[in-house]
């Protein structure tokens, strides 16, 4: 299919071909669909800025709560289950935050992984 994300493993977010080179998996999503159902868990995906952001911030439309109420027994040992993709505010900010990973930790961290990698 033509909207689809090409390689065709790139949906695959737990395949090896995403986990060895997301890269090009991320790359081949720009020329694809603005969202799209990724394997195995039946997600979607929203990958551009001003979607994500939407995502983000709109806590009521974009609810993880459904996730949770249609999640099938059988998927109970699922990476994503329990996670912090799994949870809305306020849970997930509370959770987050007990880690250390906040807004600012996260820019400390990721320019320091920049200049140690010379990412530019």
């Amino acid at each position: 299919m033509p909207n689809e994300p090409r390689p065709p493993d790139a949906r695959n977010l737990l395949g090896a071909s995403f986990i060895a080179d997301p890269w090009s998996c991320y790359a081949a999503w720009r020329g694809g669909p603005r969202i799209f159902e990724a394997t195995p868990r039946g997600i979607y995906v929203v990958h551009r800025h001003a979607d994500v952001m939407r995502v983000l911030v709109d806590h009521t439309l974009f609810s993880s709560s459904r996730m949770n109420l249609a999640q099938r027994p059988w998927l109970r040992d699922d990476v994503f289950d329990g996670g912090l993709v799994a949870m809305d505010p306020p849970e997930h900010t509370a959770r987050r935050r007990s880690t250390g990973w906040t807004s600012i930790g996260w820019l400390r961290f990721s320019s320091g992984s920049a200049r140690r990698f010379s990412i530019q």
